[in-house]
């Protein structure tokens, strides 16, 4: 669980650092001015930031409470994420790069991330064959 956890962790946080910022950057990065999808990118930039360190306290932790601390603070982060352009807006124009790039992938990039992690916590609740689990 502790790998899954912190690849997946990792991986969401580097894609929600690269996605607004070089993939799909909003407005006020690429000489317009700045609007409310500018915003959302910093926001989901902090959250991929919070994810990077979630993912490497489950990836560094031996301990197992931890590890489920990560992935709640993760569960958490995620929800931010996918909420953030919901909040803090974005270009209203199907013509923006923040309104046909940024929004749906940081929104899909949350949703795989959720399940991922819910599939991993399932793993997680499986005794392991030899292992004894308490109660």
């Amino acid at each position: 669980m502790r790998k899954l956890v912190a690849a997946t962790d990792l991986g969401a946080g580097l894609l929600l650092l690269a996605v607004p910022r070089f993939v799909f950057p909003p407005c006020g990065w690429v000489g317009r001015p700045a609007m409310h999808c500018t915003t959302t990118a910093w926001a989901e930039i902090g959250i991929g930031v919070a994810l990077l360190a979630a993912g490497a306290l489950a990836l560094l932790s031996a301990r197992r409470r931890l590890v489920q601390a990560s992935v709640w603070a993760s569960f958490a982060l995620l929800l931010a994420a996918g909420a953030a352009p919901s909040v803090y807006g974005y270009c209203a124009s199907p013509k923006m790069a923040c309104h046909y790039g940024m929004a749906p992938t940081v929104r899909f990039v949350a949703a795989v991330a959720v399940a991922v992690l819910l599939a991993a916590m399932a793993l997680a609740r499986r005794p392991v064959e030899g292992e004894e689990r308490s109660a």
